[in-house]
């Protein structure tokens, strides 16, 4: 079994190193996508505020 390091990082040579590795840059992704998530979200919905909601069955103004 290996032993992590001073750290608690497992040596970068072992399985247990490159798991730990790659569920780092998964993580990362994950927090990278959550930003530009927010930010994408927050412009629909300023966008979609100044508009008033269409309910089904009223004709659309042109």
């Amino acid at each position: 079994m290996h032993e992590t390091q001073t750290e608690g990082d497992y040596p970068p040579d072992t399985i247990n190193g490159r798991v730990q590795a790659r569920l780092r840059e998964f993580a990362e992704l994950r927090r990278s996508f959550g930003r530009d998530d927010k930010e994408e979200k927050s412009e629909v919905q300023a966008h979609h505020e100044t508009k008033e909601p269409e309910l089904p069955g009223e004709p659309r103004p042109d």
